[in-house]
């Protein structure tokens, strides 16, 4: 039983969890965002929208990111999209990314240099609760051991 905790907790950890974040800073509001990476192993998945509220997110090609407000919502000049997905692969890198307007056309100066977006590789909350869970377990143990 105790190899089995360490098993569990030890062993290979599951999809790398990545947050993106780009600002809008063309002259116009924007209507959709594409943001490609590399590295990927087309493996990308799991897109889910975090800011502004009321749009889709999705994996194309398994490499590219897209968010879509379906022409409800705009994203204003100054504005932020932010966006949550997972990839099977980590050290993904940012190829780039760009702002389309209402007719899924990329808009004037809506090219966004990699270095112009942000990617945050966050903790993937599982695999730390299953090493907490497992070091409970053993201070459990040897107290009744004891």
């Amino acid at each position: 039983m105790l190899l089995s905790l360490f098993v569990c907790a030890g062993g290979a950890k599951g999809a790398t969890i990545y947050q993106v974040e780009a600002t809008n800073m063309t002259n116009v509001a924007v209507h959709d965002i594409h943001v490609a990476f590399t590295g990927t192993g087309g493996l990308l998945s799991g897109a889910m929208p975090l800011l502004p509220n009321n749009w889709t997110a999705g994996i194309t090609g398994g490499n590219i990111v897209d968010g879509d407000w379906n022409n409800t919502v705009t994203i204003g000049v100054g504005g932020t999209w932010r966006a949550q997905f997972s990839s099977e692969l980590g050290g993904i890198v940012l190829a780039g990314g760009f702002w389309t307007d209402q007719n899924n056309q990329k808009v004037q100066g809506g090219d966004i240099p990699a270095d112009k977006i942000k990617l945050t590789e966050l903790p993937e909350p599982n695999y730390f609760l299953a090493v907490f869970a497992a070091g409970s377990v053993l201070v459990m143990l040897r107290r009744l051991m004891a």
